[in-house]
């Protein structure tokens, strides 16, 4: 059986769910991978005796017989390294946010549709186990019309995104363009988006007419004191999302807050509702007993997940789930809010 060649540019921790699945997979062989880092990709490259290892993810894009790449870089390379993927004929699989913006996305999604690969977002929250008992109940229009929807993803404080990390060998690397608005920062494209789409999935994406939205900078400046770091994202934003069809959707996400760690989607049907949270899946009808279906257990990884997903549309095997429409509709949606709240990914000038 004929093995699909897989690489992976940017190798963070969220890379490790990537070449885990193409190392391991019986339809994949990882041979090439990408980082600025070069102490740490000789290690990679070394560990995992893959063939091709390059500091220039151009030079990973431009192998010929590559088929599919993981795009696990910061959010401002996201579009570029993606369209020149997709131009180069490779399938790609990109973690999210999927870009800056929509513009960006549509470009994405355009890039896709004319080189006739697979594009995916690695929207991964989609694949627990809990989703998708969830997704089959509504496939049955077992809550009806869905009218309101809330997703929530907040954390308490202290939960602020760490400017550094370390690596498996000790050395540590920037992060802090979590923090950065100008780099794709902040608690609603990193974790918003999440939420965002899944709630999106559960309703059938239905069309946007209107966002409305605030976003707020108030524990990062402090966290960040003293360091020389920018600080300048959201650490804390809402919205909420009217549709074509009059239904509404609620959003919220915050990497820290003096309010309680929540991350759960509402689904408010005319025939019934549901609860998706760390309890797992809980549904409710009138004059009927509380359904609490299976949870989210420890072995199961959304991240890992989307790669196998990815890996057997590649194959043929399967349908996309997650479309370039979709990351698009997203993007939309969190450009929405931001621009409610007056938000740009210009960093505002400091007043003299």
């Amino acid at each position: 059986m004929r093995k699909i060649r897989a690489a992976v540019i940017g190798l963070g921790a969220i890379s490790g769910a990537h070449t885990e699945v193409y190392r391991k997979s019986p339809h994949t062989e990882l041979v090439g991978i990408c980082d600025v880092a070069e102490t740490w990709l000789r290690e990679c490259r070394r560990n995992w005796k893959v063939p091709h290892a390059s500091t220039d993810w151009k030079e990973i894009v431009a192998l010929p017989d590559l088929e599919a790449i993981s795009i696990c870089l910061p959010p401002p390379l996201h579009a570029s390294v993606t369209i020149a993927a997709l131009k180069a004929g490779k399938h790609v699989l990109c973690e999210k946010p999927p870009a800056l913006n929509a513009a960006e996305a549509r470009q994405m999604a355009e890039a896709a549709q004319k080189a006739r690969k697979v594009f995916m977002v690695a929207f991964g929250y989609r694949f627990w186990r809990t989703s998708q008992q969830l997704k089959g109940l509504m496939a049955n229009e077992a809550f009806g019309e869905i009218y309101l929807a809330r997703a929530v993803y907040r954390r308490q404080l202290p939960g602020l995104p760490p400017p550094t990390m370390a690596r498996a060998d000790g050395e540590t690397y920037n992060r802090n363009w979590f923090n950065e608005r100008a780099k794709g920062g902040g608690a609603l494209l990193d974790l918003g988006c999440h939420m965002c789409d899944l709630a999106l999935y559960f309703m059938g994406f239905p069309k946007v007419e209107s966002v409305l939205g605030g976003a707020f900078n108030k524990f990062l400046p402090s966290f960040l004191k003293g360091t020389g770091l920018a600080s300048d994202a959201d650490d804390h934003a809402a919205g909420m999302v009217r549709f074509a069809n009059g239904a509404l959707l609620e959003l919220e996400a915050s990497y820290g807050c003096h309010g309680p760690s929540v991350m759960a989607v509402e689904l408010m049907g005319d025939k019934g509702a549901a609860v998706l949270d760390g309890e797992g899946v809980r549904i409710f009808r009138q004059h009927g007993p509380l359904h609490l279906l299976a949870r989210v257990t420890a072995d199961e990884s959304p991240e890992q997940s989307v790669v196998e997903h990815f890996i057997e549309v590649v194959r043929g095997a399967a349908d996309p789930v997650i479309t370039p429409e979709h990351a698009v509709t997203v993007m939309e949606i969190l450009d929405g809010i931001y621009k409610s709240a007056g938000w740009t990914r210009t960093p505002a000038r400091k007043k003299k």
